[in-house]
C-alpha cells in the first residue's frame, strides 16, 4: 500500500487532486488492477461530482483516503493489541504522506483540517445512507476541534520551552556556576585577565 500512495501521490497528484474520467480510469487500471469498463467505472461513478466548470472529476485524495482507512494489512486480531496498534500506526503514516501537501514530511493545522474534511466527504461518498457524513455541521464542528488541538500543542511547547529557559537562567545565576558566555567575556577583555 505504501508503494501505491507513494505513486499515486508523485504521478497523479503533482499538478491537481481532481482527475477527469479518462484520467481516473487510467489510475484505476495501472495502480489498482481495475478494468476500466467494468469495476473503475463504479469506482468514478461512486466518487465523482462536478468542479465548478461543471466537469465531471473525481478527487483523488477522497478516494485513497478511503481506500487507506478501509486497508486491512492482513488480518485484525481482537487479542493482539500491538497488531492492532501497528495497523492503526501504518494507516496514520499513509495518511500523513499523502496529505503532506507541501512535501515538508510533516503536516501543518491546514493539511489537518484538509484530511478530516476529505476522509468525511469520501466515506459521505461511500456510504450514502449514513447522514453523519453528510451533516454539514458535523464537518463544520471538525474545523474548531483541530485548531483547539493544535493550540493546546503550541502552547504545552512555548511552555515547556520557557521551563527550560528558566532553568538555564537560574543555573547561570548560580553562585560558583561557571557559563560559557562568561568565561568568553573574561578570554575576550585582557584587562579582567591582569587584574
Amino acid at each position: 500500500m505504501y508503494r501505491v500512495v507513494k505513486e499515486v501521490v508523485d504521478r497523479w497528484l503533482s499538478f491537481s487532486y481532481f482527475l477527469r474520467k479518462d484520467q481516473f480510469l487510467e489510475l484505476a487500471s495501472q495502480q489498482f488492477g481495475l478494468e476500466a469498463a467494468d469495476e473503475g467505472k463504479r469506482l468514478y461513478k461512486l466518487f465523482k461530482r462536478k468542479n465548478l466548470q461543471g466537469t465531471k472529476v473525481v478527487n483523488v485524495l477522497e478516494l485513497m483516503a478511503v481506500l487507506v482507512l478501509h486497508s486491512d494489512f492482513g488480518q485484525t486480531n481482537e487479542k493482539d493489541l500491538m497488531h492492532n496498534a501497528e495497523l492503526i500506526e501504518h494507516k496514520m503514516n499513509l495518511m500523513l504522506i499523502l496529505f503532506d501537501l507541501r512535501d515538508s514530511a510533516k503536516v501543518n493545522v491546514v493539511e489537518v483540517m484538509i484530511m478530516a474534511r476529505t476522509v468525511m466527504q469520501g466515506f459521505a461518498k461511500l456510504y450514502p445512507s449514513v447522514k453523519f457524513f453528510q451533516n454539514p455541521t458535523v464537518v463544520d464542528e471538525i474545523r474548531p476541534h483541530i485548531l483547539s488541538l493544535f493550540t493546546e500543542k503550541i502552547e504545552e511547547e512555548i511552555k515547556l520551552e520557557q521551563e527550560q529557559l528558566q532553568k538555564m537562567q537560574a543555573a547561570s545565576a548560580s553562585p560558583g556556576t561557571a557559563t560559557l558566555a562568561g568565561e568568553y567575556n573574561e578570554l575576550a577583555n585582557p584587562l579582567i585577565l591582569s587584574k
